[in-house]
Formats: structure tokens, sequence, C-alpha cells
């Protein structure tokens, strides 16, 4: 049964817990280096961490407001 699959799974999850969503965008004409048509570039996401069952979900993100090429400061939020 689906519902008992999905039990099985979940109760092998270790915390903390770890919810990454990317927004991105592919202009048809390269804007930077390294990039193609349609190239995929995030420029911004949202994470959310649950740490433990009994703690609250804390929330972090980052959003690229200018126009230099968002990879490398997206990155660098992403990874503090």
């Amino acid at each position: 049964d689906e519902a008992k699959r999905i039990s099985n799974v979940v109760t092998k999850w270790q915390w903390p817990l770890y919810f990454l969503d990317f927004e991105t965008i592919a202009p048809a004409i390269p804007r930077f280096s390294g990039c193609s048509p349609y190239t995929a570039l995030p420029f911004q996401f949202s994470c959310h961490v649950w740490a433990s069952p009994d703690q609250e979900i804390s929330h972090f993100e980052y959003l690229h407001l200018d126009n230099s090429d968002p990879r490398p400061m997206l990155a660098k939020a992403l990874a503090d």
C-alpha cells in the first residue's frame, strides 16, 4: 500500500531536514560568460530548515537584485 511505503521512507529520514527551492531565468540571449541560449540561471533560493520534530522551522533566503551574474553570489549565500 502506498501510504505504508511512504511511511517507511519518511521514518528513515535523519534530522535536520532541509527543504530547498530555486527560481531560475533562462534568457534566449546569453547574458554572462559560460552561458548558452536558454541556460537556466538561478537568481533566488529559499531554504526551510527543520532541525528536529520539537523545533520550529527556520527560513533562509537569497534574492539577487542587481544586473551582475547571480551565480557566484547565490552560491556563496547558499554555502553560508
